[in-house]
C-alpha cells in the first residue's frame, strides 16, 4: 500500500491570485508543498507531465469552470484516482450533486478555516491512498487489509443480504447473536440519519453503474437517539458479464473528528459568554447579505443596539452580575424572534438569504440585529418594537430584579450605506441619537444626525468646565403643605447657561453628564449650592423648611456619597433635616440590600428622603416597608392624565391610602389646573407642586415670593 509522503503535495487552481496565494501560504504552514495554477486548462496542460498528491480546484472559473476541471480530469487520468477537492462559496444539493457527478472527492466551502482544511485534507490523502491501495492488491489480501482496521461492510445484490463486522454493528448500536448484523439493504438504511439516506443511497446507485469507488460522511441514529458520523468508503464489484454482484468497504467512525471540528468552529464564530454569533461570524455573514442584496436588488436593515447604562450594573453589582445579565438579554432576544429566523450554533451557512434575521453579540454590551429583504420601512420597526418589548419585563438574576433598556440604531441598505463599515458606522450614529432622545427608544439614520452628533461632542467639552465657569445654576420650585396652604419646601431644579447665553434644561444635558461621569461633581455642587441658599434663606428669615434635591444612580452608588453629604451640611451648617434627597424606584431595586444600608446611614445622619416619579416603576409594598423613607412622590404622568383617564384617579387614590398605611407622606407634582388641585385634597394627598402652584424660580425672584407670604 502506498504511503502519504511527509511533505505531500497540493496542486492549487483558482483564477484570484489573492485566493491561490492564501491557500498556498495555509498549506505550506501546515507541511504541503504547493504548485499554483490560474485555469483549467493549464491546469490539465500541467497533469499531463505532472502528478500531485491532491487537487484543490476552484468552481468559479472563467473558460472552464471546477466542474468541467474536474470531469476532465478523470476523463484523462488513465485509471490513476487523484483526490480533487472542490472550493466553493455553493452549498445547495445541487451543487454537491453536480460536484459528485464531476469525480469530485470531497468539498470545501468559503469562508476556508485554513486549519480545518489542513485536516481534512490529509484524511482525505490517507482515505485516497489507501483506496489506492486496496485497487491495486490482491483482492483476497487488500479486503482482508482493509476490514482489519476500520470495519466492513457487504452488499449482496441478488439475496438483498447486508453484511457488517462486529465493529461497526456496535458503533451503530446494533444488537445481534454474534455481535455482528445481518439484514437487508433497507433494514441497514433504518439506522442511517433519515436526511442523509439520499446521499448514500445515491452514491451507491452512481458506483453499481460502474463509476468510480465512493466515500461520504454520513449519520446514523441510535437506538437511543444518539447521532454518531461516519466515514464511509465502498466499490460495487462486477462479474465477468459485467454484471453487479455486491457492493463493499469499509466505515470508520469519525464522530470525535466531527465534534472537535464542531468545537473548533463555535469557537471561531460563536461568543463565548452568550452563546450568540460573535464579531467575526456577523462581519463574514453580513458580506454574504450585501453581495445578496446587492444581485437581487434587495433592501435590508441593520439594527445596533446598546444597553442602556450597564456600565453602572457591572460597577455596583461586579461583572459577574453583568454577565449573567447579559446571558438573559441573549436568552431573550433569541426567543422575540422566531427560530426559524436564528442562526442555531449546531448549522449554519455563510451565505445571506431572503428573510433571515440574525442576532450577534459584537462585544461588551452592545448587539446587532439585521432584517434581509425588507419591502417596507413597518417591518422594521415591527422588529424594533420586539425588541423594546422584549426588555419591559425585569430581569431575575441572584433573587434580585434587574431593569435595564435598550437604545437601538437603525441603518437601511443602501439608503444609509452600501457597505459594512458604513452601515455599522450609521447604526451606531442612530443608536448614540436614540440614547439622546432619552433612550428605551429606537432611530432611525439620517445626515442631520451628523450634526448632533457634534453637537454632543461639543456640548461635551463645554460640560467638563461648566463648574469651573460658573455656568450652572439652581432653581427652585415651591411644594406647597394643602392641610395649611403654605410653603413647606423647595425642589432644586438643575439649569445651565452654556457659554453664558443659552439655558438649557436638564434633559438637554443630564444623559451626557451621567454617561460623562460628568454627573457625580455636577450633582455635589447641586447638592451644597442647595443646601447653601437654604442656609441663606433661613438667615434672611423666609419660610422654607426644607429643600429637595434629586440624586441620579451614579450619585447613589458613590462609595464618597455619606462622607460627602455629611462634609456640605458640616460647611453650609444646614440641619440635615432640612435635607431630603430624592431617588427613583429603579434605584432602590438595583441592589436592595445595598439600598438599605446607605440609605440607614444617611437616615441617622438625619437627611430625609423621597421616593421620586413614584408609580412609573416597580417597587413593591414589601420593599417599600423595608426602605426608610419619607415621601412618595406620584408621578406626573397620573396628574396630567388625571381628567382624561378615570383609572388614574384611582390610582392617586390607592397610592395616598397606601402611603398613609405606611405612615409616609406624599406629594403629588406636575400639577396643573384646579380640578387637579381640589381631586388631591380630597384623596387626602400631603403636598402638591406645579405650574399651577408656582414655576420653577431663581433664587432671587423665590425669595420675593416667600417674602410674600404664598398661600393655596
Amino acid at each position: 500500500m502506498s504511503q502519504i509522503s511527509l511533505r505531500p503535495s497540493v496542486l492549487v487552481v483558482d483564477d484570484e491570485s489573492f485566493m491561490r496565494r492564501t491557500l498556498c501560504d495555509a498549506l505550506e504552514e501546515q507541511g504541503f508543498m504547493t504548485v499554483a495554477l490560474e485555469s483549467g486548462p493549464e491546469a490539465l496542460e500541467w497533469l499531463d507531465f505532472n502528478r500531485p498528491d491532491l487537487i484543490l480546484l476552484d468552481v468559479m472559473m472563467p473558460v472552464m469552470d471546477g466542474f468541467a476541471t474536474c470531469r476532465n480530469i478523470r476523463t484523462h487520468s488513465e485509471g490513476v484516482h487523484i483526490p480533487v477537492v472542490m472550493v466553493t462559496a455553493l452549498e445547495d444539493t445541487d451543487s454537491i450533486f453536480q460536484a459528485y457527478q464531476a469525480g469530485a472527492t470531497d468539498f470545501i466551502t468559503k469562508p476556508i478555516n485554513h486549519i480545518l482544511m489542513g485536516q481534512r485534507l490529509r484524511y482525505i490523502l490517507r482515505a485516497s491512498h489507501a483506496f489506492e491501495g486496496l485497487r491495486r492488491s490482491q483482492r483476497k489480501v487488500s479486503e482482508a487489509q482493509k476490514i482489519a482496521r476500520f470495519g466492513n461492510w457487504e452488499w449482496e445484490l441478488e439475496t438483498d443480504r447486508m453484511f457488517l463486522s462486529e465493529q461497526i454493528a456496535q458503533l451503530f448500536g446494533m444488537e445481534s447473536a454474534d455481535g455482528g448484523f445481518e439484514g437487508t439493504w433497507e433494514e441497514f438504511l433504518g439506522w442511517v440519519h433519515p436526511e442523509d439516506r439520499p446521499r448514500l443511497k445515491m452514491a451507491v446507485a452512481r458506483n453499481l453503474k460502474g463509476e468510480e469507488p465512493f466515500d461520504l460522511d454520513f449519520r446514523t441514529r441510535g437506538d437511543q437517539g444518539a447521532e454518531r458520523f461516519f466515514h464511509c468508503q465502498g466499490e460495487t464489484a462486477f462479474n465477468r458479464l459485467g454484471r453487479p454482484t455486491r457492493v463493499f468497504g469499509t466505515f470508520q467512525d469519525i464522530t470525535e473528528r466531527k465534534r472537535a471540528e464542531e468545537k473548533i468552529r463555535f469557537l471561531a464564530y460563536f461568543d463565548s459568554l452568550t452563546q450568540l454569533p460573535n464579531r467575526v461570524f456577523f462581519a463574514e455573514r453580513l458580506n454574504y447579505v450585501l453581495a445578496y442584496a446587492r444581485r437581487y436588488s434587495r433592501r435590508f436593515a441593520l439594527l445596533f443596539m446598546d444597553l442602556d447604562r450597564f456600565k453602572l450594573i457591572n460597577d455596583s453589582l461586579g461583572h459577574a452580575v453583568g454577565d449573567l445579565l447579559l446571558q438573559q438579554v441573549a436568552r431573550r432576544l433569541e426567543s422575540m424572534l422566531r427560530h426559524t429566523d436564528l442562526i442555531a450554533p449546531s448549522g449554519w451557512s455563510p451565505e445571506g438569504g431572503e428573510n433571515e434575521r440574525v442576532v450577534a453579540r459584537l462585544g461588551g454590551d452592545e448587539f446587532t440585529l439585521w432584517v434581509s429583504d425588507i419591502h417596507r420601512v413597518e417591518d422594521v420597526i415591527k422588529v424594533a418594537q420586539r425588541v423594546l418589548r422584549a426588555f419591559s419585563t425585569p430581569f431575575r438574576l441572584r433573587e434580585e430584579e434587574i431593569f435595564i433598556t435598550p437604545s437601538i440604531g437603525i441603518a437601511i441598505y443602501p439608503d444609509d450605506g452600501e457597505d459594512v463599515e458604513s452601515l455599522l458606522k450609521n447604526a451606531d450614529a442612530a443608536m448614540y441619537y436614540a440614547k439622546e432622545r432619552g433612550r428605551n427608544n429606537y432611530q432611525f439614520y439620517s445626515e442631520k444626525m451628523n450634526a448632533a452628533a457634534s453637537r454632543m461632542l461639543e456640548l461635551e467639552n463645554s460640560l467638563h468646565r461648566a463648574i469651573e465657569r460658573q455656568e450652572l445654576l439652581l432653581h427652585y420650585q415651591p411644594q406647597f403643605d394643602l392641610a395649611s396652604g403654605r410653603v413647606a419646601g423647595v425642589e432644586a431644579l438643575l439649569r445651565w447657561r452654556l457659554g453664558g447665553k443659552e439655558l438649557l434644561q436638564p434633559d438637554q444635558f443630564i444623559s451626557l453628564a451621567e454617561d460623562t461621569g460628568l454627573i457625580v461633581p455636577i450633582g455635589e455642587w447641586a447638592l451644597k449650592e442647595a443646601c447653601r441658599q437654604l442656609r441663606d434663606w433661613e438667615e434672611a428669615g423666609l419660610p422654607v423648611d426644607r429643600v429637595a434635591v434629586n440624586l441620579s444612580s451614579r450619585q447613589f452608588w458613590n462609595h464618597k456619597l455619606s462622607k460627602s453629604i455629611a462634609n456640605i451640611l458640616r460647611s453650609t451648617r444646614l440641619a440635615p433635616e432640612r435635607l431630603q434627597l430624592e431617588i427613583t424606584e429603579n434605584i432602590l431595586m438595583e441592589d436592595t440590600e445595598g439600598t438599605v444600608t446607605l440609605l440607614r446611614a444617611l437616615k441617622n445622619m438625619g437627611v430625609g428622603f423621597a421616593i421620586d416619579d413614584f408609580g412609573s416603576g416597580y417597587s413593591s409594598l414589601n420593599y417599600l416597608r423595608r426602605f426608610p423613607v419619607d415621601f412618595l412622590k406620584i408621578d406626573r404622568c397620573f396628574i396630567t392624565q388625571l381628567e382624561a383617564e378615570k383609572g388614574n384617579a384611582d390610582i392617586i387614590a390607592a397610592i395616598t391610602a397606601m402611603a398613609h398605611s405606611l405612615k409616609l407622606r406624599v406629594l403629588a407634582e406636575g400639577v396643573e389646573t384646579a380640578a387637579q388641585l381640589e381631586y388631591l385634597r380630597q384623596v387626602g394627598c400631603d403636598e402638591a407642586q406645579g405650574y399651577l402652584l408656582g414655576k420653577p424660580l431663581s433664587p432671587q425672584d423665590l425669595a420675593a415670593l416667600l417674602r410674600s407670604s404664598p398661600s393655596i
